[in-house]
């Protein structure tokens, strides 16, 4: 068992990935973030990551975990911020009521 409390989410470094990184996102309490991505065609993607502690106990690693799978591909920019606010804000509320907030 770990001695020490978990580490808050990491939003200090962006994360490495296969198509242009252009912005990050996050919910209100950091444990959400969603990746802003264009591709190689000049598409926007938005992927979605939680800040996973399920390591933690045993191991003291935390780390950046997908939410579903694949990603959302919108025709520009705006969209892509507009979709990953509206997704970010649910992902907080489920994640509030699965602790009876």
């Amino acid at each position: 068992m770990s001695a020490s409390f978990p580490p808050s989410p990491d939003t200090s470094i962006l994360p490495h990935h296969r198509y242009e990184i252009l912005e990050c996102l996050y919910s209100y309490d950091s444990k959400y973030r969603a990746m802003l991505l264009r591709d190689d065609n000049g598409l926007f993607r938005v992927t979605y990551e939680m800040w996973d502690l399920s390591e933690w106990e045993h191991l003291a690693y935390a780390f950046w975990s997908p939410v579903g799978k694949g990603a959302t591909i919108v025709d520009s920019l705006e969209n892509a911020r507009l979709l990953a606010r509206e997704r970010l804000v649910k992902l907080d509320a489920a994640t509030d009521s699965n602790r009876g907030v």
